[in-house]
């Protein structure tokens, strides 16, 4: 198994047991996301969320970390 699909492993794992929401950025030219908190999920292994504070899903605490730190 590769570094990526054992990182997608882990995050299918978490994400069937609890519906965590990532924050981070889609490559245009591959569709991967890579998120704030360093995973990088390949196109198609990620539900797009538009409205994230209307959704029920649990924000990732690493990224939401990054996203406070960097958005100031």
């Amino acid at each position: 198994m590769t570094h990526t699909q054992n990182q997608l492993q882990k995050v299918m794992e978490a994400t069937v047991s609890k519906q965590i929401m990532h924050l981070g950025n889609r490559s245009w030219w591959d569709g991967t996301l890579k998120t704030l908190c360093g995973l990088t999920i390949p196109d198609g292994g990620a539900e797009k969320v538009w409205f994230p504070s209307l959704s029920r899903h649990t924000p990732c605490p690493t990224c939401e970390a990054v996203h406070q730190r960097t958005s100031r």
